[in-house]
């Protein structure tokens, strides 16, 4: 399977990157809080759709607003450069599972997309061709991950993350978790009983600080798998094929 280069963009250079390359995949970080461009809360709303509109008012908390907004605004200005129409008329479509696609009307050169978010960090995630899968998560320190990991993992990645401890216990959890959501995001079925199934094959590794990327097969089909970790904060799994 062919690798394509990763590349990282903020939202500065969103006037310069019009042009999604077959090789590269393009990832753009957005932080909701700190955005000191000239993207302003009545510009992302005024590219949204009635239905986005609707659902925006039904947010209560503003964080929640905030984070529907800059979602759904930023992805379909960043929609709008690489299909080169106004951001205004990108129609996001959804399947059974709710995974979100670019509407095939408009959508010639086949561009895939996914996001994720949490806490004030948005990410979004672009490729040509290939179905594309994103997960980010918080490195949270005080959560209770081995009890998680009991009721939501095999034994066997179980016993693999019980091996370590500390902050490389945390790290590992989340490797294993992202892993996961990534796939079944890019695989399009939604999170369910296949959760237990999968395991990210750093689990045969016998050096942790090896580079976390690599092929795996699953659901008939070879996959690309790519492991971030950002500002020593957050792990971006990235997951292609």
């Amino acid at each position: 399977m062919n690798n394509k280069k990763v590349m990282f963009y903020e939202l500065n250079k969103l006037d310069d990157i019009k042009i999604l390359p077959k090789n590269e995949i393009h990832i753009w970080l957005v932080n909701i809080h700190q955005e000191n461009i000239s993207i302003n809360a009545d510009k992302l709303y005024d590219v949204l759709d009635r239905g986005e509109k609707e659902r925006l008012a039904r947010y209560i908390f503003e964080d929640h607003k905030k984070r529907f907004l800059y979602s759904r605004g930023i992805l379909k200005l960043l929609l709008s450069n690489y299909l080169d129409i106004p951001a205004k008329d990108v129609l996001i479509t959804y399947n059974d599972k709710g995974k979100p696609s670019i509407d095939k009307s408009i959508n010639d050169v086949n561009i895939n997309f996914n996001l994720s978010h949490s806490r004030e960090l948005i990410t979004f995630v672009f490729t040509l061709e290939n179905a594309i899968g994103v997960d980010m998560e918080y490195i949270d320190r005080a959560k209770n991950i081995m009890g998680i990991a009991k009721r939501f993992f095999n034994q066997r990645e179980y016993n693999y993350i019980k091996r370590y401890s500390g902050d490389l216990q945390y790290k590992t959890f989340y490797i294993l978790w992202t892993f996961k959501e990534a796939l079944l995001k890019c695989y399009g079925s939604g999170l369910g009983s296949d959760f237990k199934d999968i395991s990210i094959p750093v689990l045969e590794q016998k050096n942790h600080d090896e580079e976390k990327q690599g092929v795996c097969k699953y659901f008939g089909k070879l996959w690309n798998y790519i492991v971030f970790e950002i500002r020593d904060e957050y792990i971006i799994n990235l997951v292609y094929g």
